[in-house]
């Protein structure tokens, strides 16, 4: 049996988002962004983290489904190529 990497195993280690062939990532603008923490709470992955009362995007866990980038009422949070 060949030992081949397989399109789950690569997976695994690559957020989906990249996995499916995004060339964009989620980026938060501290000019716009207001820290209502309104994205960290809609994120259905649990991708935002607050540090000192500022959000940051896990993109480990982020899956690219720009629930958050939708969400915010101040479009503090935009694409950005990768």
């Amino acid at each position: 049996m060949k030992n081949e990497t397989t399109k789950n195993d690569t997976a695994m280690n690559v957020p989906e988002w990249k996995a499916q062939g995004r060339h964009y990532r989620p980026k938060v603008d501290p000019k716009l962004c207001t820290k209502c923490h309104l994205c960290a709470v809609v994120c259905p992955h649990d991708a935002i983290d607050m540090k000192d009362d500022f959000p940051i995007i896990n993109l480990t866990t982020c899956t690219g489904c720009l629930v958050c980038l939708r969400e915010c009422p101040w479009n503090a949070i935009g694409e950005v190529a990768e």
